[in-house]
């Protein structure tokens, strides 16, 4: 009993805290520009200092005599992001690439030339399917490394979320259409898929190299390593269905041909999941060459920047916002927000990178080696800085993600529990999750 009211206790406080801090982690993660295109984007809710909310008119006379921001960084002034309570749907059960009729043979051939943008089928342990499995992204294809993609996530599981478990087999193509090439797909290394412990993504090594049809290896993408800025126009792929933009949404219709396309948007604004920016949010807009939204089936392709005729990920594909039409959001995971994703996917290749198919792998060890085998550490969701202790910082964010809806609770819980006792952690690969993180005794 006193065990659990101290731990209704932490969590009384870190809700607090979580609450209290929501404007701090705002401020201090969005620039002056962020803030203003937000609130263009009617993303924004306004408060004065007593909590009573502004009016459209307030609002737009301070916005036209320029003191909306001086105003907030005075205190004077706090908002709410409301974007999600207006939105009217996400991307998993609606049709929606779509692009205007007259622009559809654009986006073709715009994508025909991206080999390194697959798709996904999967089946269940009995046999049956294949059912559809998003779009993935080839990243790395040598004889060293072996063949590994980046996809959704929720796009590998059994209900299409990153709570349920894995499908029994996951097969990945790269032809232009999906339906022609998927007895041509290549099946995952079950034992090599790794989910990142924050983001949507999924990282997974193929079992065999990809090839054109030439025969020759084909070139994966390439990274951005710059700064990604708002108001720039991004480019996005995949083999989702397609219709009418301004049928997007339930009850919209569309249809699924096969064929990889690709379309551009314009980058609005960032959001975040718990209190890390990690989503990027693209609005359609037809003035754009080949404008297009992201639709079911798209999770899991590349979002990219175009730069001096390369096309460079930035991100990934993995939900869609707004109303019907204009006003319609593509949101992408930012694979960059964090340089710490970029050494996750680096470790977990240069570890698992061998053996590839045709390789036979060496029979027994070396004297001296396998000392130490067994389960890998792993780290607690929380942990951003992997540093095998949970801060202040890192339960509050990961508690507000469990507010959120995008973060489970007894997750949240340990992660209070970790802090409150000591911050020090190990992982105990005998107990489940998430009695699995233990606290080291100091």
């Amino acid at each position: 009993m006193e065990h659990a009211m101290k731990k209704n206790r932490i969590l009384a406080v870190l809700v607090a805290l979580a609450s209290f801090s929501a404007i701090a982690a705002q401020l201090g993660s969005l620039s002056d520009e962020q803030i203003l295109s937000l609130d263009q984007a009617g993303c924004l809710t306004w408060f004065d200092q007593n909590g009573g909310q502004l009016s459209v008119a307030q609002v737009e006379e301070l916005r036209n005599n320029g003191t909306l921001i001086e105003l907030l960084r005075a205190g004077t002034l706090s908002f709410k992001d409301e974007f999600r309570r207006k939105e009217p749907f996400v991307s998993v059960p609606a049709p929606k690439i779509l692009v205007e009729s007259e622009d559809d043979q654009a986006s073709r051939d715009l994508a025909a030339s991206f080999e390194f943008l697959g798709f996904g089928a999967s089946y269940n342990a009995e046999g049956g399917g294949p059912f559809r499995a998003g779009s993935c992204t080839l990243v790395r294809n040598n004889a060293q490394d072996g063949a590994w993609i980046l996809t959704s996530h929720h796009a590998t599981t059994v209900n299409a979320d990153t709570e349920s478990e894995t499908r029994a087999v996951l097969k990945y193509g790269f032809a232009v259409n999906c339906y022609e090439g998927l007895d041509e797909a290549i099946t995952a290394d079950h034992a090599r898929i790794f989910y990142h412990p924050i983001q949507d993504i999924a990282l997974i090594k193929l079992e065999s190299l990809v090839y054109d049809s030439g025969g020759s290896l084909i070139t994966p993408i390439e990274f951005y390593t710059g700064e990604l800025t708002l108001n720039s126009t991004l480019l996005f792929g995949g083999y989702g269905q397609i219709g009418l933009p301004s049928q997007a949404g339930p009850g919209g219709t569309g249809y699924r041909d096969g064929y990889r396309r690709a379309a551009r948007g314009f980058l609005r604004w960032f959001g975040w999941v718990g209190m890390e920016m990690n989503i990027g949010f693209m609005e359609y807009q037809t003035a754009i060459p080949i404008a297009g939204i992201a639709c079911a089936g798209d999770s899991g392709g590349f979002t990219a920047i175009e730069e001096d005729g390369r096309v460079l990920m930035v991100g990934m594909n993995d939900q869609v916002r707004g109303a019907l039409g204009e006003l319609t959001y593509t949101g992408f995971e930012r694979l960059g927000y964090n340089p710490g994703f970029f050494d996750w996917m680096n470790d977990i290749i240069a570890e698992n990178g061998t053996p590839t198919e045709g390789e036979t792998p060496t029979e027994g060890e070396p004297e001296g080696e396998g000392e130490n085998e067994g389960e890998l550490p792993v780290l607690h969701p929380a942990d951003i800085n992997a540093d095998f202790r949970i801060v202040m910082g890192e339960a509050i964010g990961y508690l507000a993600g469990w507010q959120q809806g995008s973060n489970p609770m007894n997750h949240a819980i340990r992660a209070a529990y970790l802090w409150q006792n000591g911050e020090a952690y190990t992982y105990n690969a005998e107990e489940a999750p998430p009695l699995c993180w233990t606290l080291i005794d100091n």
